[in-house]
């Protein structure tokens, strides 16, 4: 392990299947002291978090084969990861508030917990690291990398 290997404490998984997204979050993730996983496939997230096993996951709600909804469903139910905090991140609508009150109705139809915060595509980097941060228990690491 290098001594910058040590700094990097958290493990963030990013599951989106736009691979733009999933390079824009990894390098700045890495640059605020992450260590980071990610998955552009919905069949490769579960393998990846097992092996993984992400202290945080960020999760986009619209992606092909399966949807963030039924990967979240899938942690949430699963005993070994139900306590995994997840952030949801998507741009599947131009209306407001609409991915979190529409996200919100799945969650409670399904009786499962909120997730821990929404963020909408473009992404608010100072929000999503307070967010992360918050998760986490980390309020006294630097907000932003100078980004």
């Amino acid at each position: 392990m290098s001594g910058g290997d040590v700094l990097k404490k958290n493990k963030i998984m990013v599951v989106d299947d736009e691979q733009d997204i999933v390079d824009y979050l990894s390098i700045f993730l890495d640059d605020n002291d992450y260590q980071v996983a990610s998955a552009t496939d919905t069949d490769e997230v579960m393998p990846l978090v097992e092996k993984f096993k992400p202290d945080l996951m960020l999760l986009d709600i619209v992606m092909p084969k399966k949807t963030g909804f039924a990967i979240y469903k899938g942690l949430k139910e699963d005993p070994c990861f139900s306590d995994m905090p997840i952030l949801i991140v998507s741009a599947f609508s131009k209306t407001r508030d609409f991915p979190q009150v529409e996200f919100d109705r799945m969650i409670k139809e399904n009786n499962l917990p909120r997730p821990g915060g929404y963020v909408e595509k473009p992404i608010d980097r100072k929000r999503l690291l307070e967010l992360i941060k918050s998760q986490l228990g980390e309020n006294d690491r630097n907000v932003d990398n100078g980004h």
